[in-house]
């Protein structure tokens, strides 16, 4: 607790409650002002409205009763917080330091926590990475003492178009992620900003150019051979996703004891992907022999992932960086890949016509969907959606309009000779 709230003898943070089904529940804490008069600090915040009371009944769920309980128990902890950082003053009743002078990574750090039991494990790894993100630009730009009172449109706008740089795409999900933050967090849940305060609101999206979003490579071999050469791990994550037609999420998440490499399939667990249905699919020839080699030489555990790392090392700015490598023993965040694809556009010696700004990690699934679409390496067996759905997992083949909108099948040489 802060030093001073301490010495005016303020107490720790409780929930008021008699019994689980009481309709009324409060956060607290107790204090004395200058006059040594008992006063106690409570709010409500959401606890007393639905789902937990609905219509002035409690709902008695079991669920719902530990749900409310749990976040009962949320709501304690963020007002303790609250206590470490501002001085309260006990004569009037409220904070005296404006909860939107606290730094604004602050309230970022604390948004992933909060977030941690409402998301997918692998939907929180995306919003750590676009904190990271921001807190590095903050940093990058000598912001990182920015107050959420000094956290205007224009520094968002800033923001936003240097991921902008890298894609419509990419700068409309932190777009996403910051609404998130603004609306759901500091607006909804602390109550900290105005509905008229949020400035993502007054920011447009970019319009998303579904034909190049995520363009196509024009010999899409030859930019393994080059990630390859570059770092081995970024060539065969462009594989991998090229050959399985899988998201960096669900591949990331895969482990040893998922492969039958006798049987050349993996057996992807319905926690690990996005569709959340247990799916097994075949590993190409073009990946399959990668693999056994590794295992064959190395002593891979069957809790080992596929894209992991053992330890950590320091990069060329002296930063500690995963140490990746195939089968290893502690899970890689999905994004860290993305990250050093994106670094490697960058740089100065690498080709900007080959890699633009278009030419995305994730578009490697748009390439592998015209090489089935034309047969792959064989160009004699062209697969139909509803075979290739049987690879990526969808029920439908709604979701492959998007690549279809890329690529138009040729009709293979045999089929137009024999016309």
């Amino acid at each position: 607790m802060l030093e001073k709230n301490r010495l005016q003898g303020i107490g720790n943070v409780y929930l008021k409650t008699t019994n689980p089904v009481s309709k009324k529940w409060y956060i607290c804490f107790k204090y004395k002002n200058n006059l040594n008069e008992p006063k106690i600090y409570q709010k409500t915040y959401d606890l007393n409205e639905k789902p937990y009371v609905i219509n002035g009944v409690v709902n008695d769920k079991t669920t719902v009763l530990k749900a409310r309980l749990k976040r009962g128990n949320e709501l304690v902890r963020e007002l303790q917080d609250m206590l470490n950082d501002v001085e309260f003053d006990v004569n009037r009743g409220v904070f005296v330091e404006d909860a939107k002078d606290i730094l604004f990574t602050k309230y970022l750090n604390n948004f992933i926590k909060w977030k941690s039991n409402k998301v997918k494990a692998s939907s929180l790894e995306a919003y750590q990475s676009v904190v990271n993100e921001i807190i590095k630009y903050l940093n990058d730009t000598n912001q990182q003492n920015v107050s959420l009172k000094k956290v205007d449109i224009y520094l968002i706008e800033d923001l936003v178009n240097e991921k902008q740089k890298l894609s419509n795409t990419r700068a409309n999900y932190y777009l996403t992620v910051l609404s998130n933050f603004y609306s759901k967090y500091l607006i909804k849940y602390l109550a900290v900003l105005k509905q008229d305060e949020n400035v993502i609101s007054r920011l447009d999206r970019f319009q998303d150019d579904d034909i190049t979003k995520h363009a196509l490579f024009a010999d899409v071999y030859k930019v393994f051979n080059i990630l390859t050469e570059h770092k081995y791990y970024l060539g065969f994550m462009a594989k991998v996703i090229f050959y399985t037609l899988h998201r960096m999420d669900t591949i990331t998440q895969l482990q040893f004891k998922d492969f039958d490499l006798e049987q050349g399939i993996i057996n992807i667990p319905s926690s690990k992907i996005k569709t959340s249905k247990k799916l097994t699919i075949r590993i190409s020839k073009n990946i399959l022999t990668d693999i056994k080699d590794y295992v064959r030489l190395h002593q891979t555990q069957q809790n080992d992932y596929w894209f992991g790392y053992n330890n950590m090392i320091k990069n060329k700015k002296n930063k500690d960086s995963y140490n990746i490598q195939m089968f290893g023993k502690y899970k890689l965040p999905s994004y860290t890949i993305s990250h050093h694809y994106d670094e490697f556009r960058k740089l100065q010696t690498t080709d900007k016509d080959i890699f633009t700004p278009n030419h995305t990690l994730y578009g490697f699934k748009a390439n592998g969907y015209r090489f089935y679409k034309d047969g792959g390496d064989s160009k004699k067996f062209m697969l139909t959606d509803e075979q290739i759905i049987k690879i990526t997992g969808h029920s439908n083949t709604d979701i492959l309009k998007k690549y279809s909108r890329e690529y138009e099948a040729t009709i293979s040489k045999e089929i137009w000779d024999s016309l």
